[in-house]
């Protein structure tokens, strides 16, 4: 966009940017839904879920049809689907912000609300001149019209066509540039694309940052506006909970206008929430409106369009933004003196009782009942030790390099363990897990810290013994202590005389408990290295049903020895698993599985002292989540890096990233985004209209898409400021047996 310099308020708005699309210039303004034009509540309100004006960057700003401002981050999610940096150059000149490129044909997405083309469309652009001789504006394929260029020379294209529609949906604007492809350098440059149903001759003046943003006095009140010229909108999308409220004051200035405020969704007709003719000859104050945008949580959009205006008119919208309709605090509660985090290996929330499994968990229904447990809680990788490089960093995988079986946890990556002790708390770790010893980097930071690697001699539920000791060491101090254990990943404990009488009768395979993780790993191979039968199948799952039996009960023992110490009322308590196996699979309980949902829905049950027990929530979490809510229980503050937020604090659903090797699942609602290497967008399904998600819905669904796109992008492209890079684990002899035992070679 172009920056104006003797507008000094664009200092101040440095930081945010706009963006533009088209209005529907066609609709009547009517009176369609009923609102109260009241002073906005003085309450203090919770963070809007979509800010127009800090984070203007996620809208869109249209004048006269859907405008794409190249080089600007407004027009990111215009670039095709693939989650990767535009290839081209971004420039400025004179104060405004090209891209140079020597790509043949680029191609840039927009969205319409509305069909055109009966009566023409209009295409723009504003361009210089490189080695191509002319360049060709299409639209949804067809071409509108040419234009020559100069090598050095502005060229402003206004084309008209009755050849070319804009459809209700996804559209795009395609250039291609013509000859010049033999010499070297830029076949050209764009500084915007502006692609609307034609109205008229007249030169069309595309939006400037100046002319968008403005602090504003209207009868002696000053408000941080937004300014639209008619036609015009600003479009913002995102996830928009139920019963939040549109907020914001109208005024204008130099004239008329006509305003409608719409909710905008997939596959949904426009839903106008609210009308207004505002008259800047009569009125001379702001116009406060506050309407409740929808009665159920959507991914969507809230459109602010000037409908009709007077020539010269600006509407001023003043200070607008869309609120959760009630400010849920946070509990107040005494901080936690201490905290306790079990990590039980291979576990799926849906198979477990506490959420409505086959699988019995005494210990850990009574402990639920006592807790609050989360029903959407969504793990980050199908790697184990990926994920509880998350759940003691804050970071995602991909910040830490943790997205192979082999990466250890990067030596700079920031540790849950280091900040605490420098809060005066002794840490402990106790890992089962191989993954998740030593050789793996999660030795680092721990006054205490014990491995029992799967040859170890003694039970696999003996790391709660060890826990339970360090406790009773420590039982005076404020601790940390951290369990990983096993769960139900091979290899297994069971006695001979039990195995005689576990699922199938007669049994005579492979599957044994000390040997079973390597041969499923062997079975898993590509090719296979052992034939895997339904017997074996049927003969892994019993020995996994016991391992959970044995954890149930060992977690009932140290539960009571917390409880003995004294030290159950001042300690909060998180239960949660690092996997969970996909029962669907033929081969179970391996590392590195799909992205699949059944491998990453893991139970969380969390103990907070003061915390209502036996509560059940559906708010969406992950593994970012808990470094977070610990420091907020401990009453710590936490470290600016973490990526995600307590689970007790009220938050709008966002996405959720799992990642491994070079895929990316991304869930925001019931929608969820795959990812394949180079950043190649897959699918995006909805599992509220397809639980096996399946079905690609971006063409049917282009909001969202637009708005889960650009989310997306932003991630995966910005990264951490706490980004490592990946480091290989330093394997000794013992962790490469121990590896083998568990099923990877």
């Amino acid at each position: 966009m172009r920056f104006r310099p003797l507008v000094p308020l664009l200092l101040l708005l440095s930081t945010l940017v706009a963006c533009r699309k088209r209005p529907d210039p066609t609709a009547e303004s009517k009176a369609v839904a009923t609102a109260s034009e009241t002073k906005a509540t003085e309450t203090p309100r919770a963070k809007p879920v979509l800010d127009f004006i800090r984070r203007l960057d996620n809208c869109s700003v249209g004048h006269r049809g859907a405008l794409v401002d190249l080089g600007d981050p407004t027009s990111r999610a215009s670039f095709g689907t693939n989650l990767t940096k535009a290839d081209v150059e971004e420039f400025e000149r004179e104060g405004a912000t090209w891209i140079r490129t020597d790509k043949r044909l680029l191609t840039f997405t927009f969205f319409s609300n509305d069909s055109s083309g009966a009566e023409g469309i209009a295409v723009g652009g504003r361009f210089r001149g490189g080695n191509a001789k002319s360049v060709t504006l299409l639209v949804n394929g067809r071409a509108v019209g040419d234009l020559p260029l100069v090598r050095g020379e502005l060229a402003v294209a206004a084309l008209k066509s009755t050849a070319a529609w804009i459809t209700q949906g996804l559209n795009e604007v395609s250039v291609r540039f013509n000859g010049g492809g033999k010499a070297q350098g830029a076949l050209g440059e764009i500084d915007w694309l502006r692609v609307g149903p034609y109205d008229d001759d007249s030169a069309y003046s595309p939006p400037t940052r100046a002319d968008i943003f403005s602090s504003e006095t209207i009868d002696g009140v000053v408000k941080r506006a937004l300014r639209i010229r008619g036609p015009g909108y600003v479009r913002c999308d995102g996830f928009i909970p139920a019963h939040a409220e549109f907020q914001g004051s109208f005024a204008v200035k130099g004239g008329q206008a006509d305003v409608e405020v719409r909710l905008l969704r997939d596959r949904v007709a426009p839903r106008i929430l609210h009308t207004m003719h505002l008259d800047g000859t009569k009125i001379s104050h702001w116009s406060p409106l506050t309407v409740e945008v929808t009665d159920s949580d959507a991914l969507g959009s809230v459109e602010v369009s000037v409908q009709h205006a007077t020539k010269g008119a600006r509407v001023l919208m003043g200070e607008p933004a869309v609120y959760p309709l009630l400010r849920v605090a946070e509990t107040k509660r005494v901080p936690a003196k201490s905290a306790v985090v079990i990590v039980l290996g291979n576990v799926s929330a849906k198979a477990t009782s506490p959420f409505g499994g086959k699988f019995a968990m005494p210990a850990l229904d009574a402990f639920a009942k006592e807790a609050v447990r989360f029903d959407d809680h969504r793990a980050v990788t199908t790697l184990p030790h990926g994920e509880m490089g998350a759940l003691l960093t804050g970071l995602w995988p991909r910040d830490t390099g943790m997205l192979d079986p082999f990466a250890r946890l990067s030596r700079g990556a920031p540790f849950v363990a280091e900040a605490l002790r420098q809060a005066g708390i002794v840490t402990g770790m106790f890992t089962a897990n191989p993954l998740t010893s030593s050789s793996f980097g999660f030795e680092r930071g721990w006054e205490t810290f014990r491995q029992r690697l799967p040859d170890d001699t003694s039970p696999s539920t003996a790391i709660f013994e060890d826990a339970s000791r360090w406790i009773h060491t420590h039982g005076k101090e404020r601790f940390f202590a951290v369990v990983h254990a096993r769960g139900g990943h091979p290899p297994w404990d069971v006695s001979e005389e039990l195995l005689k009488k576990l699922p199938p009768e007669d049994y005579a395979g492979g599957v044994d408990p000390k040997h079973g993780g390597e041969l499923l790993g062997r079975a898993r191979h590509v090719p296979p290295l052992v034939r895997f039968t339904d017997a074996d199948r049927t003969r892994a799952w019993a020995l996994y049903a016991h391992a959970l039996e044995q954890h149930d009960r060992a977690l009932a023992t140290f539960f009571a020895e917390l409880h003995k110490e004294g030290r159950d009322e001042d300690t909060v308590v998180f239960v949660t698993s690092d996997t969970a196996p996909d029962e669907s699979t033929h081969i179970p309980f391996g590392d590195a599985e799909p992205l699949d949902e059944r491998s990453l829905y893991v139970p969380l049950i969390v103990r907070v002292p003061g915390e209502p027990p036996g509560t059940r929530t559906d708010a969406p979490t992950s593994a970012i989540d808990i470094a977070p809510t610990l420091f907020a229980a401990l009453g710590l503050s936490a470290p600016a890096h973490f990526r995600g937020t307590s689970v007790f604090s009220p938050h709008p659903a966002r996405p959720r990233l799992a990642s491994a090797a070079s895929r990316v699942s991304a869930r925001w609602g019931t929608f969820i985004l795959s990812v394949g290497a180079a950043g190649r967008e897959t699918k995006m399904c909805d599992l509220a209209l397809e639980p096996a998600c399946v079905t690609d819905v971006r063409s049917t669904h282009p909001l969202t898409h637009s708005a889960f796109h650009r989310e997306l992008l932003d991630t995966l492209l910005e990264g951490s400021p706490k980004k490592t890079e990946r480091e290989p684990a330093a394997l000794d002899a013992p962790t490469s047996q121990a590896l083998k035992a568990w099923g990877i070679d």
